[in-house]
């Protein structure tokens, strides 16, 4: 059977009934969202969780991995994975311990969610991940002891696994080659790049431009591929992965 993945780091949600409307357009069977807030700044009356499952029919598996309280107003930030299969199990680990207020991108919480999905009598587990940011995205001691704990999980993944998510790092580092040791990257090509879409500055990182990949999709070595592409949209910083496999 063919199953259709969308891999996606939604920002801060700003647009949601265009994010909702481009993702029921693309139809994916199965879809991994990072930074997915709940009711909360900056859409205080709207849940996009609830809006895509309304829009698309699909069960969910969301956890929060953060949450800011700035003078009473409190907001969420965490991971998401949407089916149009039955959920049959779900699993989150803390990657990096969840903060009530972190001091920055680098100290906040991070999961690893995994959802096993029944698809037409096939068992496959989905997992997605949003690890922490990094100035220019360098691997930090920190970080690489948080990249550890994912391999500590992937590495026990022999069959029927898909990971996607916004990694946070660069192509050719250390940790994407230790994840490669482990799953297969399912492209498209890493010379593809995933992020700028929108002006970003922060800590004194200033970048225009669409230079970098951050995005990823990994399997397990007998899942097959069937195609893998970026789309372009300028809804969110990061441009979606679309992929395609045979189960």
């Amino acid at each position: 059977m063919n199953l259709k993945l969308l891999q996606w780091n939604i920002w801060e949600s700003k647009a949601l009934d265009q994010i909702t409307s481009f993702i029921k357009e693309l139809d994916p069977d199965v879809l991994c969202l990072q930074e997915l807030r709940g009711v909360g700044s900056p859409n205080p009356q709207i849940d996009l969780k609830e809006q895509i499952e309304s829009t698309s029919g699909m069960a969910s598996y969301c956890e929060i991995a953060q949450t800011r309280n700035n003078q009473g107003a409190v907001t969420s930030q965490g991971n998401g994975i949407f089916s149009k299969y039955p959920i049959i199990k779900k699993t989150c680990v803390f990657l990096q311990e969840s903060r009530t207020n972190p001091i920055d991108a680098s100290d906040e919480g991070r999961t690893y969610l995994e959802a096993a999905i029944n698809a037409n009598g096939n068992q496959v587990t989905i997992a997605t991940t949003h690890l922490s940011y990094t100035n220019r995205f360098v691997t930090t001691k920190k970080k690489k002891a948080e990249i550890n704990n994912l391999l500590n999980i992937v590495k026990e993944k022999n069959a029927n696994y898909i990971l996607a998510g916004d990694f946070n790092l660069r192509p050719y580092s250390w940790s994407i080659k230790q994840i490669s040791r482990y799953l297969k990257h399912c492209g498209p090509d890493l010379r593809e790049n995933t992020w700028t879409v929108i002006p970003f500055n922060y800590q004194g990182f200033i970048e225009t431009e669409l230079k970098w990949r951050l995005d990823y999709v990994f399997a397990s070595k007998n899942i097959i591929v069937s195609s893998a592409r970026i789309i372009k949209t300028s809804l969110s910083d990061h441009l979606p992965i679309l992929v395609e496999f045979s189960i």
